[in-house]
């Protein structure tokens, strides 16, 4: 009887922490909701809502990856998150160089916009490599002992236009037909966009 309520004990400190450890104390990470339909709950999965989308101040990339490993399924999540994450960059950077090149007058703009999407490679590692995490949590299944590791990762705004200024402030060829004032009102104008989305 001893030994019984001792593994008993001892499983349920061991749940408990894992819990904790995976979720932080009074956390749920994956929570089922029933609904009006037989057999059918609504899932509320981790690092998902408004908190976790790009918006005019963040960029924000959301994933997450499964594995029996659960180092591999973080590594998966990390990923993924660090692609959305740069495609959304690459994508709003491009949309910078090609208002900009429109409102100059210089013959030479639309080789800075190509010069630019040539260096955004570059700059759009950088600014993954320095992102943050803003919200991980790992989740296991009991019956596969399968892991799932959700992942949200962020870059601000200014810490980009900061890394594409200064990409173009070294590059001689981009510094020739670079107008700061009219790059950053431009940048902003579209990073304008985003919150009006």
């Amino acid at each position: 009887m001893k030994k019984s309520n001792h593994i008993k004990l001892s499983l349920l400190s061991f749940l408990t922490f894992s819990l904790l450890v995976s979720c932080g104390p009074g956390k749920t990470v994956v929570k089922e909701v029933k609904t009006n339909q037989e057999n059918v709950v609504e899932v509320i999965t981790p690092c998902v809502g408004d908190k976790f989308q790009s918006n005019d101040k963040y960029f924000r990339g959301t994933a997450n990856g499964s594995s029996v490993n659960m180092n591999m399924a973080k590594k998966i999540a990390l990923r993924s998150a660090n692609t959305f994450l740069a495609t959304d960059i690459k994508v709003q950077i491009t949309q910078v160089a090609d208002d900009y090149s429109g409102q100059t007058t210089s013959g030479t703009n639309s080789n800075f916009r190509e010069k630019l999407q040539d260096s955004t490679e570059s700059v759009v590692d950088e600014i993954v490599s320095s992102s943050r995490t803003i919200c991980e949590r790992t989740t296991m299944n009991k019956d596969t002992g399968e892991y799932t590791v959700y992942i949200s990762r962020e870059s601000s705004v200014e810490n980009i236009f900061s890394k594409v200024n200064q990409t173009i402030s070294k590059e001689e060829e981009l510094r020739v037909d670079y107008d700061y004032e009219k790059f950053k009102e431009t940048f902003d104008k579209v990073m304008e966009k985003r919150r009006n989305k």
